[in-house]
């Protein structure tokens, strides 16, 4: 378990950077998205991904609106998280630019949950951000949903399994140093509006 003090470091983070995020303007958020967008398509992981899962931002994340879009230019396809609050679990669901969403409990779209298809079974899954260090540490928003969807990566024989986690934020986002949880799954890289950056370990 994380100490007290990890605790309210992680808490205190938190706070902090999801009021930046809120704060950035329309404009900054799409010019930061366009940015990582470009970061990601030099990558060769990406350019053979054909299974890309996709978050739907929700109180200022960095859009993946752009993403998803390219991804239907290119034949992809795309999936986009579905959460069920009471069991506390996470699945992917087919998604193409406008289908109907609903609101789920946090205020985030979901797509009619029919085709789904399995975690293990996807190429590359794009990973919201409240912050991140360059070791693959990720502090999310606390609800522990890609965690639970992908704890056997924390076995290090996993490590090197599908799909690639790949985590999406602003550069802001990133920490010298993320106090962890026992429960908290490493990412596999991280795309900013700077830079790609493969995590270490």
């Amino acid at each position: 378990m994380p100490s007290h003090s990890d605790l309210c470091t992680r808490q205190s983070l938190r706070q902090q950077l999801r009021q930046r995020r809120r704060e950035l303007s329309p404009r900054h958020q799409q010019q930061a998205s366009m940015a990582a967008l470009r970061q990601l398509l030099k990558r060769p992981e990406f350019r053979r991904a054909r299974h890309v899962a996709v978050y739907l931002p929700s109180q200022g994340e960095l859009p993946t609106l752009p993403l998803i879009r390219h991804c239907q230019q290119r034949h992809k396809h795309c999936y986009v998280p579905v959460v069920s609050p009471k069991q506390k679990h996470m699945t992917f669901v087919h998604y193409r630019l406008g289908h109907t969403l609903r609101r789920n409990r946090y205020g985030i779209g979901e797509p009619n949950p029919l085709r789904r298809r399995r975690a293990d079974s996807l190429d590359m899954v794009i990973v919201p951000l409240v912050a991140f260090d360059r070791q693959g540490n990720r502090l999310g928003m606390g609800g522990g949903y890609y965690d639970r969807c992908f704890a056997r990566r924390r076995q290090r024989d996993q490590r090197s399994n599908k799909p690639l986690l790949v985590g999406w934020g602003y550069s802001f986002q990133q920490t010298d140093h993320l106090p962890t949880a026992r429960w908290d799954v490493p990412l596999d890289a991280i795309v900013t509006d700077r830079e790609w950056i493969a995590c270490a370990g």
